[in-house]
Parts: structure tokens; C-alpha cells; sequence
């Protein structure tokens, strides 16, 4: 049954990175103005929003399949990690992108 739920969490995240891209303009990311940002600069807050909002998500699903491979636990693992990957998404938008978008911003 934790496969149902591992499933889930990689096309989520394969969502998330068309989501990205259809928010991404050329002086947009997310919403946040890149155009202030230096060639590195933004290359670093890009590669932190894929690396946060995409590749975490996909690790919790390879983690979910493995659990549910190996063990009789892997309902409970897919519907503990689904949870805490869309609680992870809400706190990461609201609270973190924000935070380190301007700590990059002020270097």
C-alpha cells in the first residue's frame, strides 16, 4: 500500500518542477525579482528552490518505496511522509524561500 504513496510523492515533485518552471520568467522566480540578483546569485536561490521544494520530495518517496520494500510498515511511512512533505512545502514557501532569498540577495 506504501507504493501507492511513494508514487505519489515523485510525481508530486515532478509537478512541482513544471510548477517551477511555469512560475519562472525572466526576471521572475517563484515570485521573487531576480533581476537584482548577480549571474551567481541566481544561480544559487534557483539551485536552492529546486534542491528544497523538488529533490526533498523525491527523496521521501525513494525512502517510502524502500520502506514498504523491506518492511510491513510502508502505509504508515507513505502517509507520515505525504504529511510531512506538504507541511515541509507550506513552511519552506511562507518562511524559508523568503529568508534565504534575501540573505542572498543582501551578499
Amino acid at each position: 500500500m506504501g507504493i501507492i504513496f511513494a508514487g505519489f510523492l515523485v510525481v508530486y515533485s515532478t509537478f512541482k518542477t513544471i510548477f517551477i518552471g511555469r512560475r519562472k520568467t525572466s526576471s521572475t522566480l517563484l515570485g521573487y525579482d531576480t533581476q537584482v540578483l548577480s549571474k551567481e546569485k541566481h544561480r544559487e536561490f534557483s539551485n536552492y528552490v529546486l534542491n528544497t521544494l523538488v529533490n526533498l520530495t523525491f527523496l521521501f518517496g525513494v525512502i517510502v518505496f524502500l520502506i514498504d520494500s523491506y518492511t510491513e510498515y510502508g502505509l504508515l511511512a507513505g502517509i507520515g511522509f505525504t504529511i510531512f512533505a506538504f507541511i515541509l512545502d507550506v513552511l519552506l514557501i511562507k518562511n524559508i524561500i523568503p529568508r534565504e532569498y534575501e540573505k542572498i540577495k543582501g551578499r
